[in-house]
């Protein structure tokens, strides 16, 4: 056992056998052990393998704290929550994570974290105003990284999240046609590949930083498709980042549904968070602040939409991004709305298409006023129509652009998949063709299928995910 958990048990109450026996249950949850009977007591201690008689005192002390309390949960994190463990970091300069049976403990209190909002940099300039677009990105960080502590981050890239517009799914395409005979034509791959080079939006124009600071406090905001699960990160000294994206809310530029600027987008948050790009206070001020509190170590996970950027930015190769958990996520959009060739669309959807998600997503607020913005979303769409080609159904360019199993090989993240096998959203071929992949190329990775659907594997009953 960690010397400095040992440290936080009362010494007094470790002298006789019958001072440990009532140490113990109190541990576990039995305050009132005086009105059970001596033998509900020794039946206690004998189903969690506690002897009294046989093991020292660590032993002894380690088996209890990694029991199951009488309230259902690990003794541990019961003690950690209640601050029986909070002298650990007391006379520390700088905190520290508290490890203990091979996990982080929440010793940190989730109410006091720092709730920050920046403004991430990208290299793009989507949106044609001549300036690099910011993205809005919000922060909740243990409130002990203002001592020095530096903590790693979970990262979720989430366009929903700054709401959505719900009226575009009422007009959906029209799936009543009658399908098309095409001539076979011989084309190569070389053909349609797209090439790995610069995003024609690309600009130059670095913002110049008129100051700095070093927290940028935001106010508690409702964020959509954000799971209440991260509070468990950061009780633990993880910080939570939530990054809405181009074109969404709060953020600068035009989306782009699966495009080679949503992968930029979503990895200039990571660059950030890993110390090679700049972000700001707010949009306009251009007050920059650094990321010093994160150790440069960044996991992304969520479900659907947002797990598939987690495996959009892994192909890219980036630096700092340790490890993906994508659940119930896209690997190959043509995947998602083409099959074997000809139009398709999950479950309930039909005449859903990229066109229709990138206006749904497109939450960031344009007045009449903004021609030249106005003029930039229509040419978005209408970019993506020709692209679709909902005519055939054929792979080409735009799909090759929209798929990341071509690129697995650069993927420097272990990944940790999940997918329901009832799920009739994303169906299991993305998450198949993705493992076949990174078994290929030997790129650590494990697996949950479950019997569920299109869901987040931590709502399924009796599962400890």
């Amino acid at each position: 056992m960690n010397s400095e958990i040992f440290k936080c048990l009362d010494e007094n109450r470790l002298k006789t056998l019958e001072d440990k026996k009532k140490y113990i249950l109190e541990l576990l949850g039995y305050e009132d052990e005086e009105v059970l009977s001596s033998d509900e007591k020794d039946n206690i201690l004998k189903v969690r393998g506690i002897d009294l008689n046989e093991m020292s005192d660590e032993k002894l002390f380690t088996t209890v704290l990694k029991s199951v309390g009488k309230n259902g949960r690990d003794v541990f994190e019961t003690l950690c929550e209640n601050g029986f463990f909070d002298k650990i970091n007391e006379n520390k300069k700088v905190p520290e994570v508290l490890v203990f049976d091979g996990k982080l403990q929440p010793i940190f209190s989730y109410k006091e974290c720092l709730l920050e909002k920046v403004y991430v940099e990208t290299s793009l300039d989507t949106d044609g105003d001549g300036k690099r677009d910011l993205i809005e990105v919000f922060i909740r960080r243990p409130k002990e990284t203002l001592k020095g502590m530096k903590v790693p981050a979970i990262y979720v890239a989430n366009p929903y999240m700054m709401s959505c517009n719900e009226e575009v799914y009422n007009r959906m395409h029209s799936v009543d046609k009658n399908l098309k005979k095409f001539c076979e034509k011989k084309i190569r791959y070389e053909d349609i590949k797209v090439k790995d080079c610069k995003s024609k939006y690309y600009c130059e124009n670095e913002r110049v930083s008129l100051g700095e600071d070093s927290v940028s406090l935001a106010e508690e905001e409702v964020l959509d498709c954000i799971t209440e699960w991260y509070k468990y990160y950061n009780s633990r000294g993880v910080a939570s980042v939530f990054s809405g994206g181009l074109g969404t809310k709060g953020s600068e530029g035009v989306n782009c549904t699966g495009s080679k600027e949503e992968k930029e987008w979503t990895i200039a948050v990571i660059e950030w968070l890993s110390g090679k790009r700049k972000a700001y206070t707010n949009l306009t001020d251009n007050i920059e602040i650094k990321a010093e509190w994160c150790s440069g170590k960044v996991a992304m996970c969520g479900k659907s939409y947002l797990g598939t950027l987690s495996i959009a930015a892994a192909t890219t190769g980036v630096e700092g991004l340790k490890t993906i958990i994508p659940e119930a996520a896209i690997s190959n959009w043509y995947n998602y709305y083409r099959v074997n060739g000809v139009i398709g669309a999950p479950l309930e959807w039909q005449g859903d298409d990229a066109d229709l998600l990138t206006k749904y997503c497109r939450s960031r607020e344009c007045d009449d006023n903004n021609i030249k913005l106005k003029k930039r979303y229509e040419e978005t769409v209408s970019q993506m129509l020709r692209g679709e080609a909902r005519e055939n159904g054929n792979y080409n360019s735009f799909w090759d652009e929209r798929n990341y199993l071509k690129d697995v090989r650069k993927i420097k993240a272990s990944v940790f998949i999940v997918h329901g096998l009832n799920d009739w959203n994303v169906k299991t071929t993305h998450c198949k063709l993705l493992w076949d992949k990174l078994k290929k190329y030997n790129i650590p990775s494990k697996i949950i299928l479950h019997q569920g659907d299109h869901i987040y594997i931590q709502n399924l009953k009796g599962f400890n995910f």
